[in-house]
């Protein structure tokens, strides 16, 4: 059913006249044998973060133009669920970086205009998390089976804590005894 109070579907939207909109799984088959790089945003139209970078991948892909393929494709709609499937999509909106047909990274970046066109003027796979600090190696065991990441605090270590861990988030709870 046409709500017409709705958005536009992106493909007739005339701000995305850069975009390269793929409406099926062939063809992203076609567009993969494109020999110029492409990032492509694959994507649901209910998503509220997918609707947020639409204008902004639209104006990314027309200064990119010529250098870059910038691809868009509702895998949320009938027939191209597999798409899903075959590239891993578990959450919108995913932007996968191909060259030559073949997938080369995930960009997992911000979502900026500039952040986009740095990006690409040198792709990059994302960064990889530490997945420790020596901050938290004192207060985090590390030795495997008997690692407790509960830590009791109190008026002496609090701010101690704190202040040396902020690379990861913390939870603190607060409670009477």
């Amino acid at each position: 059913m046409f709500d017409p109070s709705g958005d536009l579907p992106w493909e007739e939207d005339t701000t995305a006249h850069s975009v390269l909109h793929l409406n099926s799984p062939k063809d992203l088959e076609k567009a993969l044998k494109i020999q110029l790089p492409m990032l492509a945003m694959f994507y649901a139209p209910w998503c509220g973060h997918c609707k947020r970078l639409k204008p902004t991948y639209a104006e990314v892909a027309g200064e990119v133009r010529g250098q870059h393929i910038l691809a868009a494709m509702n895998v949320d709609k009938e027939g191209c669920h597999s798409v899903r499937a075959q590239f891993n999509i578990t959450g919108f909106p995913t932007l996968i970086y191909f060259e030559k047909g073949e997938e080369k990274f995930r960009y997992s970046g911000g979502h900026s205009k500039d952040d986009l066109l740095k990006w690409l003027k040198d792709p990059q796979p994302p960064a990889e998390r530490k997945e420790e600090t020596e901050a938290t190696s004192d207060f985090f065991p590390t030795d495997g089976e008997n690692a407790n990441y509960v830590v009791q605090l109190n008026d002496t270590t609090f701010d101690s804590f704190i202040a040396e861990n902020t690379q990861a988030p913390i939870l603190v709870m607060f409670y009477a005894p």
